[in-house]
């Protein structure tokens, strides 16, 4: 079923920007560590779909140098008209509607954007076409089948992993995205017959008050407070796995982010 609209798309500028930020600081690093692997060099012409708030985006522009250029597209470009570096192209694009250039890209990325699409495969033969030969297409997708208390001994664990499956149950059930694609970033890839497929998972432990409780306590704002009007759980329950991430005390497994690689051959 298709989603009627990206789940925060009405979050406000301000605490939706925060949101993208701290995301940006949990999984920034292992997108740069995944994509230094495949051998990223100055003058490449690089494509960053969902670019978000711009983090990759900008770090991709710094690395290709002034013989490089990139392009960060965004349904919504709101946080990204500010970005200011001479080889970072700004595009408004709907991946569901249009192409890209033909085998123009060195590199094709997206992070945590097709689980919010309603046909994710078609949205990847779409990004592939967009790969020159020889070149790397690169998504990565969250799963939250891990995200749970660390230590079930904490006092607020049961509570928090109760209400959490719950959320991501009714989540799931709904058309706001798919909670768990992360698993299949491999399936969505190896139909392309690309070269030198490779593939990885990676969980973190967040601690409450830090930027990946803040993230996750944002988003269940938005995802949490559609379960508490479906009747699923009540306000103070929701209240309650909120208040554990702010809890200096607790610790808990984040979201995983799944990365799967490929290149099209020459």
């Amino acid at each position: 079923m298709k989603p009627a609209e990206y789940f925060a798309s009405r979050h406000a500028d301000e605490p939706e920007l925060q949101r993208l930020r701290d995301l940006s600081a949990i999984y920034d690093p292992v997108t740069i560590r995944r994509a230094g692997c495949l051998g990223i060099a100055p003058g490449w012409h690089c494509l960053e779909v969902g670019a978000g708030a711009g983090s990759i985006a900008c770090w991709l522009a710094e690395r290709m140098g002034p013989s490089g250029h990139v392009v960060a597209a965004d349904l919504n470009t709101r946080f990204l008209e500010e970005l200011c570096l001479p080889n970072l192209e700004v595009r408004r694009h709907d991946l569901l509607a249009a192409d890209f250039e033909h085998q123009a890209y060195d590199l094709v990325h997206c992070r945590m954007l097709l689980m919010h699409l309603a046909d994710p495969a078609s949205a990847v033969a779409r990004l592939a076409r967009s790969v020159r030969p020889g070149g790397w297409l690169f998504i990565e997708e969250g799963d939250s089948t891990t995200l749970c208390a660390a230590n079930p001994a904490h006092p607020r664990a049961r509570t928090f992993d109760r209400i959490t499956r719950i959320i991501l149950d009714g989540v799931q059930s709904s058309t706001m995205m798919d909670c768990f694609l992360g698993r299949r970033v491999r399936d969505l890839l190896e139909p392309l017959h690309f070269n030198d497929l490779g593939h990885e998972g990676t969980a973190l432990i967040g601690r409450g008050g830090e930027p990946a409780a803040r993230f996750f306590q944002m988003t269940s704002r938005i995802t949490g407070e559609k379960v508490v009007e479906a009747g699923l759980i009540t306000r103070e329950d929701l209240a309650d796995r909120q208040a554990a991430y702010d809890d200096p005390t607790f610790t808990f497994v984040t979201m995983s982010s799944f990365g799967a690689w490929a290149r099209r051959p020459l």
